[in-house]
């Protein structure tokens, strides 16, 4: 994933409705992340799988974000409830067929989403469910290759320790989410050594400013997050910010231009691919003159 010779993939996050997906399409992204609403799984599959075909048909890359609950039960592996882990099995099989069907990026998983009374009630914070999640993980290895888990705020799968760890034990990869890694680490030279230390585990980023103290996914240039300094890891992902209407996306929009335009003017990728074509010409050129 992370080849500095290779021109990122940026994207735009959406729903699976017309009026969402329209909206963005003009901006030409070269992914779209369809996140799931509670009740899609259930009611909206085929809805679903004709959007992602279309996306497909337009040679855009397609990822998926689970819901927050399937079949009304919180949908997560990181609990010692076997009924609710087998429902969200199910819901993760789903997601898995998704991607496994149509060439997709992934999935992505969120351990927990860290702030229900449900999962307080579940214990997610206590070690045993931590292991509980390796092991229905490993249980469950056909989604080894697909399923992206998203670093979040509280929790097992927060500190760099603690992801490096399951991830290593699962064989899984991550989305790195910046509003999260930034909010755990506090200030810019620690989210940068995180993200460079774990590089061979990110396959996904969502790219959103902080200002580190809440949950505040803000557009870009309006937090705290230096992007001078982590750009040059980021070669695959959304920006994923907070906006007033979702169908407008208007501060998502405006943030994947600034991004777009921060890269273009930086050419980090750029920058590197030049010290390339010497190598590849007189290779080129050798094989012409003996041939």
């Amino acid at each position: 994933m992370f080849n500095r010779f290779k021109k990122p993939k940026i994207g735009l996050k959406a729903c699976w409705h017309d009026e969402q997906i329209t909206t963005r399409m003009p901006h030409k992204p070269d992914i779209i992340e369809i996140y799931l609403y509670n009740g899609d799984l259930e009611n909206n599959l085929d809805k679903i799988k004709e959007k992602i075909k279309y996306l497909k048909n337009k040679n855009i890359d397609v990822v998926i974000h689970q819901p927050e609950f399937y079949k009304e039960e919180l949908m997560t592996i990181a609990t010692t409830d076997n009924k609710i882990t087998k429902i969200a099995e199910d819901g993760y099989n789903i997601l898995n067929d998704l991607c496994q069907t149509f060439g997709l990026k992934g999935f992505v998983c969120h351990p927990y989403s860290g702030n229900l009374d449900k999962e307080k009630i579940l214990a997610v914070f206590q070690k045993t469910n931590k292991n509980r999640f390796i092991e229905n993980l490993n249980k469950n290895k056909k989604w080894q290759k697909k399923i992206l888990l998203e670093n979040i705020t509280e929790g097992f799968f927060k500190t760099q320790k603690d992801m490096e760890e399951v991830l290593k034990k699962t064989k899984t990869k991550m989305c790195m989410d910046l509003c999260h890694l930034y909010m755990t680490e506090k200030n810019n030279k620690n989210a940068e050594k995180v993200i460079k230390e774990m590089k061979k585990y990110i396959r996904h980023f969502h790219i959103v400013d902080t200002k580190g103290k809440i949950h505040d996914s803000l557009k870009i240039g309006e937090g705290k997050i230096d992007f001078s300094k982590i750009t040059k890891y980021i070669k695959y992902g959304i920006i994923e910010v907070d906006c007033e209407c979702q169908i407008k996306a208007e501060e998502m929009i405006e943030s994947y231009y600034s991004y777009k335009k921060y890269l273009d003017k930086t050419k980090v990728w750029h920058k590197a691919s030049l010290k390339i074509p010497k190598i590849k010409i007189n290779k080129l050129i050798n094989h012409n003159m003996n041939g």
